[in-house]
């Protein structure tokens, strides 16, 4: 979803202007509770903001915004997560089930008279039990920065 949800605040800076991830390196990934204030002491180091992605799921992990990070060429994301609500989702169980298909053997012969024998061929079938599945839904923001080159 951080890739869905981005919005470019500029176009990625040049080589020449700052300090991109090299290829092959991993981005920093700094989870925070107060990112405000975490930005403020990352733009005061002279990084500017990138991009951003802001959406509301289900708690996960980071890997979507490394990933996203990592096609930028940005070295740094802030990221945090705060739980939004409580909400229910349509959800299945899978009930263990068979079916039983008549299968015919065949004729056999004996004294004098045909004979057929019938025999029942067990066929998976499973149910689907629908039901609501609780789930804690999350405000994601993440902040994709780069460090500027000093003048």
């Amino acid at each position: 979803m951080y890739d869905t949800s981005y919005t470019s605040s500029m176009a990625v800076p040049m080589e020449k202007d700052a300090f991109l991830l090299e290829e092959g390196a991993h981005p920093t990934l700094i989870m925070t509770p107060e990112i405000e204030r975490d930005l403020e002491v990352l733009i005061n180091q002279n990084y500017v903001i990138v991009g951003e992605s802001k959406f509301n799921g289900p708690e996960g992990g980071a890997g979507d915004a490394i990933e996203l990070a990592k096609k930028l060429g940005v070295t740094h994301i802030l990221l945090n997560a705060k739980y939004a609500y409580d909400a229910s989702k349509k959800a299945y169980k899978y009930v263990e089930n068979y079916d039983y298909i008549p299968v015919e053997s065949g004729y056999l012969a004996g004294t004098g008279q045909m004979y057929s024998q019938i025999f029942y061929e067990r066929i998976p079938n499973p149910i689907y039990v629908p039901y609501r599945k609780s789930i804690s839904v999350y405000h994601h923001q993440a902040i994709f920065l780069v460090k500027m080159k000093k003048k």
